[in-house]
């Protein structure tokens, strides 16, 4: 079966941020009728930064068709021949080795296809057979793939060459101002990708079954006008809404490999925007953290069109996947198209498990709707990773629109003596907030209305505002404190269960919050701790209307010491929760659990005190004396074991100095084996280790 290897991907170097493109729309359309529906529009896209071709001032001077599709060959030519090399160099094969290149742009216009340049160019051979693909848009990804498996099966051990140039911007429309026009100004991205499938033995998806499906009567939904001027791009408003017609499709193709469209291990999806990934993760029966990979390109690079797959199953090789892994690839486009194919996780020496019998390319049947998953949600579903990530992503897309990185900053330490009142040096704490966004390039701050208490969250104003585009502030409510290290107990609660979740309580609390961060929004607001006396709906209610009003954009749960399974699953029968911040590290692992579950339902898990109270990383403590033999600090290997334990943690090390906070974004670099690791995880299972239940440590098995 033939193997779609590692692809490579370049994006241009000039960038316009979400804030700059509302910006610029509110700058040349200051007088349309709908401009608030389409700022909206844009802003609901969570694309975060999209990479253009030129500078944006040139991008949106129209220089005519002509001069603009010649700056698409020049770039083209370029910037493809790198791309193209990276993944020939990552399939272990040579241009002479490739027997067919499949070529997607519908961004540009050659006569003959680039094709033709490529091998005379770059040294293929001039019997390469040609197959470029012009006029299907974004389905175009999954249709090369599709063209490309075609093409090695009916000549067995032959090699195909994928190549997608989408040069976006260069259709940008200065005349065009209906709202589908002026969506798609906000949404999509320039990006090349490569990727090579081979007709023998590799690393990668082995490709067993491919489909495509037409949806009738819609081929005029996406579009182009061909006019003097160039493409000018149509978009209908009822395409956010397709995926009900073409996932029973995606049903019919797992189902007629015997394969179950709602239980596989991987999906690489075309992110068209987050309405399609929420409504195929709905009408698929899967997660939304499915899908992580599509969010993570869509908010980092905007609708790249066909190179949207490439991007995203090259996020998938980061992350890493078990042999046998089963999984499904599909692009949608214009026509409404979809281009489908299911694949296997495969390595060259273990290229042998086999998938079903039966034929390799379908036309879609259309079978009667199914019901969503119905499985519990304890059950340990076949896709969650058992010990650890193979390659640790070092992003994770929040909510799937906010892309952090996964080693950001808790900021708690930066207020008085016992969390109480500013911090005695406020310049130093500027100066290391500073230093962490812009040099360090930490773009997840964490902080609670508690720390200081107020003081936390003046202090990152101060030091960082106005905010760059990217960064995410997580703030918490719900929680009250009476002086320095003393925290307000209810009668009759555990002591270090403190909290107050009255409705008013909370909305003053937010109100307050976003007036002390300088935010219109805060992107995570988690309830620090559940109030047993207030109704979890009730608590939960207020904040769903703040998010209703556009104060909040995500919602969490912190817990001390953990969030239950009963209190999450309540909770998001009433509203959506993206994160849960309980107690885990590598000597107690007690929140394993809840860890493993989160994971499989998308929802980013934070641990606290993720490096124990402090008795890990001591210079007597367990972790410091395991890392010296590695020439690293405890608090780097304890951070390195968290990020390779699942790719949905999301880390918030506190400190305040600058030298530990670099030792500590450095975590990500550690490199150890499994038996090595095995090691130091069997030294922290004896570690006497602070549970906030006991006022004495305990001992905490690493099994727990």
């Amino acid at each position: 079966m033939p193997v779609l290897c590692r692809p490579a991907v370049w994006v241009p170097e000039n960038t316009i941020s979400m804030d700059e493109t509302l910006s610029m729309c509110r700058r040349l359309h200051p007088r349309h009728e709908k401009l608030p529906l389409v700022l909206r529009m844009i802003e609901n896209t969570g694309v975060a930064r999209r990479h253009l071709i030129q500078p944006l001032e040139q991008t949106l001077r129209h220089h005519g068709f002509e001069a603009r599709n010649e700056l698409y060959v020049r770039e083209a030519q370029a910037r493809i021949p790198a791309v193209v090399r990276q993944a020939l160099a990552s399939a272990g094969v040579s241009e002479r080795d490739i027997d067919a290149i499949v070529f997607v742009s519908c961004t540009g216009f050659t006569m003959p296809p680039l094709t033709a340049w490529m091998i005379n160019e770059l040294g293929f051979q001039h019997d390469t057979r040609q197959i470029p693909i012009a006029q299907l848009g974004c389905a175009a990804g999954g249709a090369a793939i599709n063209r490309a498996h075609d093409f090695c099966v009916a000549h067995p051990n032959a090699n195909a060459l994928i190549v997608t140039c989408e040069f976006c911007s260069l259709c940008y429309q200065p005349t065009d101002t209906d709202v589908g026009a002026l969506l798609s100004d906000g949404l999509f991205g320039d990006a090349i990708a490569a990727a090579v499938v081979l007709g023998g033995p590799g690393d990668g998806m082995r490709l067993e079954r491919n489909a495509a499906h037409l949806v009738p009567g819609t081929e005029d939904w996406i579009a182009y006008d061909v006019r003097a001027t160039g493409f000018h791009f149509r978009l209908d408003k009822r395409v956010p809404g397709t995926m009900s017609m073409l996932a029973p499709a995606l049903h019919a193709l797992a189902d007629a490999h015997g394969w179950d469209s709602s239980n596989l291990d991987f999906y690489i999806i075309h992110a068209g925007g987050p309405r399609i990934l929420d409504d195929l993760s709905h009408y698929l029966g899967v997660p939304r953290g499915a899908f992580r990979h599509s969010r993570a390109t869509l908010t980092e690079y905007g609708n790249i069109a066909s190179a949207v797959v490439l991007d995203a199953l090259r996020r998938q090789f980061d992350e890493g996947l078990p042999a046998g892994a089963r999984g499904m690839l599909a692009g949608f486009g214009p026509g409404i198209t979809a281009e489908a194919s299911l694949g296997i996780w495969t390595t060259a020496d273990t290229d042998g498990v086999s998938g079903a019998n039966g034929r390799t390319t379908d036309h879609f049947p259309i079978p009667a709707p199914r019901r969503q998953c119905t499985s519990h949600p304890r059950e340990k579903p076949r896709n969650a990773m058992t010990t650890s990530v193979v390659n640790p992503p070092k992003t994770f897309a929040l909510g799937g629109d906010r892309v952090v990185n996964r080693l950001g900053y808790g900021a708690m330490h930066l207020t008085g003596p016992g969390f109480w009142g500013p911090p005695q040096d406020p310049q130093q704490a500027i100066r290391l907030l500073r230093r962490a966004v812009h040099e360090f390039g930490v773009n997840f701050i964490d902080t609670a209305d508690s720390y200081g208490p107020g003081y936390n969250e003046q202090i990152i104003r101060e030091a960082l505002h106005p905010y760059p585009g990217d960064l995410v502030i997580a703030t918490k409510g719900g929680m009250l404190r009476s002086g320095p290290d003393d925290w307000v107990r209810a009668e009759g609660r555990s002591p270090y269960i403190v909290a107050l979740g009255r409705p008013d309580y909370l909305r003053q609390q937010v109100e307050l919050s976003l007036h002390r961060l300088g935010l219109d929004r805060i992107d995570l607001y988690q309830l620090h701790r559940i109030d047993p006396s207030v109704p979890l709906e009730d608590q939960l209610g207020v904040l769903a209307e703040l998010q209703q009003q556009g104060k909040i954009r995500h919602i969490g749960l912190s817990g001390q010491p953990e969030v239950t399974f009963e209190q999450l699953d309540e909770a998001r029968r009433i509203v959506d929760i993206v994160a849960v911040e309980n107690l885990y590290n590598i000597a107690d692992r007690t929140g394993e659990p809840m860890l493993r579950h989160t994971e499989e339902q998308g929802i980013a898990f934070i641990p606290w005190f993720p490096l124990g109270h402090g008795d890990l990383v001591g210079p007597t403590g367990v972790l410091t004396r395991a890392a010296a033999k590695y020439g690293v600090t405890g608090a780097q290997l304890g951070l390195a074991w968290l990020l390779r334990r699942s790719p949905n943690v999301l880390l918030i090390p506190g400190t305040t100095s600058i030298r530990h906070l670099a030792e500590n974004l450095e975590a990500a670099d550690v490199q150890l084996d499994e038996s090595q690791w095995a090691n130091v995880e069997e030294l922290c299972s004896r570690a006497t280790v602070w549970r906030p239940e006991a006022a004495v440590p305990t001992q905490q098995g690493a099994a727990r």
